[in-house]
């Protein structure tokens, strides 16, 4: 049974995680928060364009390409390789402590860099990032340093066992590289972009954020964090700078892929059974194309069996930043288990 949202993707989104009308949790795994109190994130290797600007730690860059291969990172654990073939890129180690929380070497700069080396979301300088009682640092999420690896292979090639291993695996929502919140925040993203963190705080004062405590800009969002009792809630616009609803910054496959993964956050991030497999990126002279696989899953009751349909999603972007977004369709379904 899937938990209920309060719109689908038109111009908002919003989960939560209290009562009747305001809250439900997302789900996710392990955020790889970062610690610490003060300071930005330094990124090792890959391109400069990806700093974060916030009070305290926690930032977040964009790293450059590499060969497309899943790496292991110098320092700060494992990161996620971009797909076949140049241009793909990697994601960034998990983020370690000390002060500004440092993340993890990001792969070498190369052909088309795209999104990387985020710590997973850090909204506050250590513990549970929604606990009010520590400072907001954002931004609350970004390409994920932990969890699974991503599947990089066409939907269609993606095997009935490899699906069932994962689609319960709650922690497994998304895979690393790809966009990704810790649970427990009550959390908003609307449309359209916005074009200054100034802008996104005007908007948010229509959501009952409690006591504002904090803004966060990124390469990709603007947010704003209140407390309402001691429960965290932060209010997000995706940034024009970076897609402006048909201009993509850094035009190329794998950025395509992790604004793909950002754009469905907004719709399934609170959903249960909804989750991104993988995705492969095929790299052309003036376009690059992204299919995203995915899964939705109905859980079945009272000796009903769960039913889990495969779908995939093929995006496109020209050399020129130029984006189309495409729809799901649906591969296969497939029988889980029965209760």
């Amino acid at each position: 049974m899937e938990d209920m949202r309060c719109k689908t993707r038109g111009f908002m989104v919003c989960w939560f995680v209290l009562g009747c009308g305001s809250t439900s949790s997302n789900d996710g795994g392990d955020g790889g928060a970062s610690t610490g109190t003060t300071g930005s994130a330094a990124n090792v290797g890959g391109s400069a364009n990806g700093s974060t600007s916030s009070t305290g730690s926690g930032g977040v860059s964009s790293g450059g390409s590499g060969a497309g291969t899943l790496s292991t990172s110098s320092t700060g654990g494992a990161s996620a390789g971009g797909a076949s073939g140049v241009g793909g890129t990697s994601a960034g180690g998990a983020s370690s402590g000390g002060n500004g929380g440092s993340s993890g070497s990001s792969g070498a700069s190369g052909e088309g860099g795209g999104a990387s080396g985020g710590n997973g979301g850090t909204a506050g300088a250590g513990g549970d990032p929604a606990d009010c009682t520590v400072p907001f640092t954002g931004p609350i999420g970004g390409p994920r340093s932990d969890g699974p690896e991503p599947l990089l292979t066409p939907c269609d090639q993606l095997s009935d066992e490899v699906i069932l291993a994962r689609y319960k695996d709650f922690d497994q929502k998304t895979p690393q590289g790809l966009y990704w919140e810790p649970p427990g925040i009550v959390s908003w993203w609307e449309e359209p972009c916005s074009e200054s963190l100034d802008e996104t705080l005007e908007r948010s004062s229509e959501r009952q954020l409690g006591e504002v405590d904090g803004q966060s800009s990124s390469d990709w969002s603007h947010q704003v964090s209140g407390c309402y009792g001691d429960s965290r809630r932060v209010y997000s616009n995706i940034s024009c700078d970076y897609f402006d609803g048909t201009q993509l910054a850094n035009g190329n496959g794998q950025e395509l892929a992790y604004l793909a993964s950002l754009l469905w956050w907004m719709d399934h991030g609170n959903v249960t059974g909804s989750q991104i497999l993988g995705y492969s990126v095929a790299i052309g002279g003036a376009t690059d194309w992204v299919q995203m696989c995915t899964i939705r899953t109905t859980f079945g009751d009272f000796g009903l069996c769960d039913q889990i349909t495969l779908e995939v999603v093929d995006h496109q972007v020209l050399v020129t930043g130029e984006v189309t977004l495409g729809e799901p369709t649906v591969v296969r379904s497939i029988e889980g288990e029965c209760n």
